[in-house]
């Protein structure tokens, strides 16, 4: 075989190889299918953050490319002798798996996985075929996803049989190039600036709504990919629309820099003819386009009038678009906690089959569907026992396999679901979540019809298919199980509920070193030392499904410092760092987040301090269930009533918890109609202007006026974000005197920034992707969700006005039980998640859906009042969460009341004169609502207080008698001169806690999230159902239990896996239910 090596040491005319390699080929016996071309060895490339070096043993020639972090690359120069079907390999060892891409002519042609070689001196092959043409082409190997393996060579083998051997794209009549000059656009400029680009310039998007739009001709109708060649500094996704209808999606990940040109493929249906297609930023200010590519990925010569006869051909392992059915094997699938095994017998392959091992195991496979159409998903199984699995499609949880019993793990069944897909790629995962999972044989995809469409399909509406409904998204029964987060991830990037752990020196960083002169960091690769104001670590992620994540770091710090927490250069949050005594001692921090599935960018920024020591950082999945689709709203629910006599029911009074339901959304730029008592202001739809949008930002001097000019919101020269009336009197105000710029982010946060760049006030509303800020004539400023249509923040001007109690009296004996409205930002103790789940999952308190299913269950449950935590003024979104439960209360005509537990009393300390600003606050924005408790006429509040006279005498003094104080009890509580309006009791005993003429307090148990045993271990359900017979016959005035979802301590009761009932409630709801007070 003859070796050519392209490079300053070649002795020999490159013609002379040429033409010895083609007499080789004409030589050569029939039998050989490639013949070596070329090997190229590593320090023949051209490298860009790849260093040489000779540390491991093992490699050829005189060293090997190390990898030095994500974008790094290595590229070589060549001549192709000839067109045709070319196999590349390289030769690569890696500790991990570091997927790397294929470029040919910067076009990326493939990818090579990069699997665990175990140790950096033992060195495997893997090989990719890619079509080459004839002349000069540049190879390169680009770590787009990881930092990069180690490669010690490349090598090239051409095909002996170039039958059928497609031509170049370039030459094909069904493939064609469409330069960025050449399109028509809005909000784009056409540069030159960054090096890379093909023809006379690229396109820079500028913002939201931009676009570029070319008008192809299509020769045949058929499915086609459409490549785009970006650059980009972030995440900035883009929509692909055809004719004017969206049809995919393109995720624009950062490629590392704005010379740094990558790929990415969409997958469509055309028919012949002209079309229209356009990229557009919807929800980012877009990146920079070089060009599009439109290449025939399969051309239809069937016709398009009568369906054929013959029935569709099986085609095996062949995960490519076709109107076949085609077969996914278990051992070609992206997995978590799965394992091939044959040691049963049964199945169809001689892979073996997958064997489940738990909640969160799951099989994934990229399929192609090559029409939008609704398709049938069969699975093989065996179960010796029921299994269930979802059905999760592209991120969203769609459907359930009831993978019944097969009676024995040797025999096989066959189960189904249909959906509908668009025409494209598309992510199909069978999901263990309420069993440790089946035996899977196979997955199987068949579209349900013969024929691609007529006509160019929109994006999959309410009804996608011509003669059937599409199968709805299923609801989440409220005895769920949930997912529990696998405890270790076999490689860096997170899988599914997994945990990732992210080393400073994988990431991209700024003004930061890696350094090793303090003690006691984890690994042996040293820690992050940010340097100054600036610095930065930025990681690449993937968030497998659409949920809420735990971001956790590891620092030390002598003095206090921050860090900003960034996502796909959004702002998220902020880690305030505490002192850690020295540099040696470290310490954890964590912040939730919620991320839609794919990539994003995670950033720590120094922005207001030099920064932390950073060890590392880690992500984890706090959430079972994909974020899925709002299902239909419920008819009415008729008021409650109770039973006359107390004592165990059969069952229910009524059917277990309706999958609960999201009420109507909202569009952003309305204000909710007030439909409460005749203590609130005349019902109204104020109009409502929307002030800011994703992306969208007010500046310093800037105001916007509400529809009839009420009022306006801005930012004041001096730097204050306020809200003022027509008199300019101020009703909102953020209290910061160098603000400079109100911004929207994409993440629904919604940030106000000093003139530096500096967070100087933010809403906390970051779970909220695509939310909106509005002002209404009502006086109200909103944040909007455009998740599901509910107010997640709300400031100005509350719609009622305290003027008397209204009819919302207490009667004793009361049942009270404490809630908590304040996730999912506790969710964890200490970097700890809280040892039990909710049945519907790790959630938003915002979420309607939440709410929905939290009424039920405290209706269920025969609770008199729910008594809110309560931390102070504009903390945990308090405004729009409490008035959301309380307007569905009444909406929905519950016998039910709120309050809330103040728990600033012990931290604060506060004066009567603080105290009453906190209690006028509540009367303001609360206390007039008619779902407000009230007792002897006095809108009631709970206290949590130490153990001392004096707290009481300052409460008593505050409230004026206005209010009805309820505190809580301590050791000589009757010997206090000043007395309460009443005492009750919480905690957990070692039974319950009864206080003659007080209270009677009932909990589960006690276990904090961040302890290893619980300190009262949870009762079990007859001891549970004693505790509620007890305090139901006691006649107490006050019936508390301890507590509905107070997680970090382990109190919760709400309805959950480890106590689940035929119910749905969960054994805990249900002794209330058969128990109600007397």
């Amino acid at each position: 075989m003859t070796r050519v090596v392209v490079s300053k040491k070649m002795m020999i005319p490159t013609w002379i190889v040429i033409f010895s390699f083609l007499l080789s080929l004409l030589c050569s016996p029939a039998s050989a299918s490639f013949a070596v071309v070329e090997t190229l060895e590593a320090e023949e490339a051209v490298l860009n953050n790849v260093e040489l070096t000779t540390q491991h043993n093992g490699y050829n020639g005189n060293a090997y490319a190390d990898f030095r972090g994500l974008g790094a690359h290595m590229a070589w120069q060549l001549q192709v002798p000839t067109s045709g079907q070319y196999k590349i390999s390289i030769r690569y060892a890696s500790a991990d798996s570091r997927p790397i891409d294929l470029l040919v002519d910067d076009v990326k042609t493939g990818t090579f996985a990069i699997t665990e070689t175990s140790r950096w001196n033992i060195w495997y092959t893997e090989t990719v075929t890619v079509f080459l043409n004839q002349g000069t082409r540049q190879l390169k190997l680009l770590a787009s996803e990881s930092k990069g393996p180690n490669v010690d060579r490349m090598m090239l083998e051409l095909s002996n049989d170039t039958t059928g051997v497609p031509p170049p794209s370039n030459s094909n009549s069904n493939n064609q190039i469409y330069e960025a000059e050449d399109a028509r656009f809005n909000k784009v400029k056409i540069l030159s600036r960054h090096d890379g680009f093909q023809g006379d310039g690229y396109a820079d998007f500028s913002g939201q709504g931009a676009y570029v739009e070319w008008t192809v001709d299509v020769p045949a109708s058929g499915t086609y990919m459409i490549t785009t060649r970006y650059a980009s500094g972030n995440s900035r996704p883009l929509d692909v629309i055809v004719d004017g209808q969206k049809v995919d999606g393109l995720a624009i990940a950062g490629t590392g820099g704005w010379s740094n040109w990558f790929t990415e493929d969409a997958e469509v249906f055309m028919t012949q003819g002209t079309h229209t297609i356009r990229l557009l930023a919807s929800s980012s200010t877009g990146p920079n386009i070089d060009y599009i590519e439109v290449i025939a990925s399969e051309i239809m010569e069937i016709p398009l009038t009568d369906p054929p006869v013959a029935s569709p051909t099986v085609v095996v392992n062949a995960p490519t678009a076709t109107l076949s059915t085609v077969f996914y094997q278990p051992e070609d699938a992206e997995s978590n906690a799965v394992v091939i095994q044959d040691n049963n017998d049964g199945y169809e392959d001689n892979n073996g089959f997958a064997d489940y091992l738990g909640n969160g195991s799951y099989l994934k496979w990229t399929v192609q569907a090559p029409v939008s159409a609704t398709y049938e998903v069969e699975c093989r199984y065996s179960a010796r026992v029921a299994r269930p699995a979802f059905l999760v499609v592209d991120g969203q949880e769609i459907d359930e396999f009831a993978f019944s019993k097969t009676n024995s793990w040797d025999n096989w069944a066959i189960e189904s679901k249909e959906l509908y897909l668009s025409a494209g790629s598309h992510t199909i995962m069978i999901l263990a979540d309420q069993s440790t999972g089946p035996n899977l044989d196979w997955m199987s995809l068949r579209p349900k019809t013969t024929l691609p469409p007529t006509t160019p399909q929109p994006t999959p509406g309410p009804t996608p298919g011509p003669t059937r409904q599409p199968t709805p998204p299923p609801t989440r029964p409220p005895t769920r199980s949930p997912t529990r987060m696998p405890t270790k991830n076999p490689t860096p990037r997170p899988t599914a509920f997994g945990f990732s752990k992210y080393q400073p020196e994988d990431a991209k960083a700024s003004d930061v070193e890696i350094v090793f002169d303090q003690d006691n960091y984890e690994d042996n690769n040293g820690y992050a030392d940010f340097l100054g104001t600036g610095s930065y670590l930025l990681w690449s992620i993937t968030a497998p499904i659409s949920t809420y994540y735990e971001i956790t770091i590891r620092y030390s710090s002598k003095n206090s410092r921050s860090l900003d927490l960034m996502v796909d250069g959004d702002f998220a949050d902020e880690f305030t760092i505490p002192a850690t005594s020295s540099w040696d001692d470290w310490d954890v921090e964590s912040k939730q987040v919620y991320l839609s599935a794919g990539d994003h960018g995670i950033m720590l920024m120094a922005v207001a301090s030099t920064g932390p020591n950073v060890d590392w950082m880690s992500i984890r999945a706090m959430t079972s269930m994909p974020v899925g689709v709002p299902p239909p709203p419920p008819p009415p629910t008729p008021p409650p009533t109770r039973p006359p006599t107390p004592g165990p029911s059969p069952g229910p009074t009524r059917p277990p918890t309706r999958p609960p339901t999201r009420p109507p959304t909202r569009p952003p730029t309305k204000a909710p109609v007030n439909v409460r008592q005749p203590t609130v202001l005349p019902p109204s739809d104020f109009g409502a202007v929307t002030v800011l949008s994703t992306g969208q930002r007010l500046e310093r001097g800037e105001f916007v006026s509400s529809p009839s000019g009420a009022y306006k919101v801005g930012i004041t020269n001096g730097g204050n974000f306020v809200m003022q009336d027509r008199q300019s009197r101020t009703l909102f105000e953020s209290g910061t005197s160098d603000g400079y710029r109100l911004f929207m982010q994409s993440d629904g946060n919604m940030i106000l920034r000093s003139q530096g760049g500096g967070a100087r006030w933010v809403s906390r509303t970051y779970d909220n992707r695509g939310a909106s800020f509005t002002l209404d004539d009502g006086g109200q400023m909103s944040i909007v969700s455009a998740i599901h249509g509910a107010v997640v923040w709300l400031a100005g001007e509350p719609r009622g006005i305290y003027n008397g109690p209204p009819n919302s009296g207490v009667a004793y004996p009361a049942r009270g039980i404490f809630y908590y409205p304040w996730y999912p930002q506790t969710w964890t103790v200490n970097g700890q998640l809280a040892h039990y789940e909710p049945s519907i999952g790790y959630y938003s308190s915002s979420d309607p859906f939440v709410v929905e299913n939290h009424l039920d269950s405290l209706d269920y449950a025969k609770i008199d009042v729910s008594i809110a935590s309560w931390w102070g003024i504009d903390t945990n979104l308090e405004r729009a969460r409490l008035l959301l439960r309380m307007d569905r209360t009444i909406e929905r005509g519950l016998d039910l009341k709120w309050t809330i537990y103040y728990e600033d009393e012990m931290a604060l300390d506060p004066s009567p004169a603080q105290l009453r600003e906190d209690l006028e606050y509540l009367k303001k924005w609360f206390a007039w609502h008619p779902a407000w408790a009230h007792v002897d006429g006095k809108p009631v509040i709970f206290i949590w207080n130490e153990a001392q006279c004096e707290v009481v005498r300052r409460w008593m003094e505050a409230s004026n008698g206005e209010w009805y104080v309820i505190t809580k009890l301590f050791g000589n509580y009757r010997e206090c001169p000043v007395q309460p309006d009443h005492w009750h009791q919480y905690g957990i005993g070692d039974g319950t806690l009864e206080y003659e003429g007080v209270s009677f307090t009932i909990g589960p148990g006690f276990w904090r999230a961040d302890k290893p045993t619980p300190k009262k271990p949870r009762v079990s359900k007859d001891v549970w159902c004693s505790f509620v017979q007890d305090m139901a016959s006691s006649g107490q005035p006050w019936q508390l239990i301890v507590s509905f979802n107070e997680a970090g301590e382990g109190t919760m009761i709400e309805s959950s896996p480890s106590w689940a009932s035929s119910s749905g409630y969960g054994d805990f709801l249900d002794c209330l239910h058969d128990y109600p007070t007397l």
